[in-house]
């Protein structure tokens, strides 16, 4: 990546493909595994996609949910109809209580603005809203059906 002033983000998580999101400038993106690719530059207002051996995928973003994805600049987590297992890995990155989800629910959806210091407050929201359990045991929270 090279930025060309500007403001962005990268996520880059296992098993998912690398993310740019820029909030404002250019970002110039070259990938190292595909040296023969050309470079793709990604403007304000956009999401980048970089799968692994695939085309980067440019994504416009409209400045309410751009906003909403930089939400973890502030404490929050910003759920958009993400998967039970997905919420418990992205609350991973910011404690150190983990949350466990049943195999057969983790694909169960999830939206919501959460502080991301709280997983214990969002495993419990999440399964009143879902109509689910949930069971704390010292630094693990697990959500389970009944």
């Amino acid at each position: 990546m090279r930025a060309v002033g500007t403001s962005f983000t990268v996520s880059w998580l296992p098993q998912k493909p690398v993310e740019v999101l820029v909030k404002e400038g250019i970002v110039e993106l070259k990938r190292s595994d595909l040296p023969e690719a050309p470079p793709v530059r990604a403007s304000a207002n956009v999401r980048a996609i970089v799968p692994p051996g695939a085309p980067i995928v440019i994504i416009a973003m409209p400045g309410e949910k751009l906003a909403r994805e930089l939400e973890w600049q502030h404490g929050r987590i910003a759920l958009d109809n993400e998967t039970l297992a997905d919420a418990a890995d992205e609350f991973s990155r910011y404690s150190e209580v983990r949350i466990t989800v049943d195999p057969a629910i983790s694909n169960k959806t999830v939206t919501g603005l959460f502080a991301s210091n709280d997983p214990v407050g969002f495993a419990r929201t999440a399964a009143t809203v879902l109509k689910l359990q949930t069971e704390v045991k010292g630094n693990e929270v697990r959500i389970f059906a009944e």
